[in-house]
């Protein structure tokens, strides 16, 4: 019998839908790739309900010709601090060595072994870690253990909302 053609207009509407179909699906895969399925950092549980603070608050808190250090002690000693957008500079990673970088003069400890070697000169991070208080061998610094180093803004931290810093040593 006779084989029927498809006409030229079904033909050319299969090659539009066809080729529609393929650039939705470059234009929708190539926009939220980069955003929409960007992983969320892990934090641990205890880290959530942490104090928010500025390195230099904190140093003023314990070193400054108004602060306390056995107040800023019993106050932070012990618990979760977050330091947002602290920008990485290249003075910064220049005192990096495998497991730590200086802010200040407070010693950052981080908890994921590769994550300072990822740090640039630019990147803006949210460092939360745990505040262990004056250096037993350099009594002029503080030091941080269990720090994660963030992508600024990507964690909202602390949890609660509430950001202020109980002790700021002043007037």
């Amino acid at each position: 019998m006779f084989k029927r053609r498809p006409s030229r207009n079904m033909r050319g509407t299969a090659v539009f839908l066809a080729a529609a179909l393929l650039l939705t699906g470059i234009i929708m895969t190539s926009s939220c790739a980069a955003s929409a399925f960007r992983p969320i950092p892990l934090v641990p549980p205890a880290y959530l309900d942490c104090v928010q603070a500025t390195p230099f608050d904190l140093e003023q808190a314990y070193f400054g010709n108004f602060g306390s250090r056995s107040l800023a002690a019993q106050i932070y000693n012990g618990k979760p601090v977050v330091l947002k957008n602290i920008e990485m500079t290249e003075t910064m990673l220049k005192t990096r060595d495998k497991n730590y970088v200086w802010v200040d003069s407070i010693k950052i400890i981080s908890m994921v072994g590769n994550a300072l070697a990822r740090l640039k000169a630019g990147d803006v991070v949210d460092i939360v870690g745990i505040n262990n208080g004056v250096m037993p061998s350099n009594f002029w610094a503080l030091y941080f253990t269990g720090s994660l180093f963030l992508p600024a803004g990507s964690v909202a931290l602390p949890a609660s909302g509430d950001s202020t810093m109980p002790y700021k040593a002043g007037y």
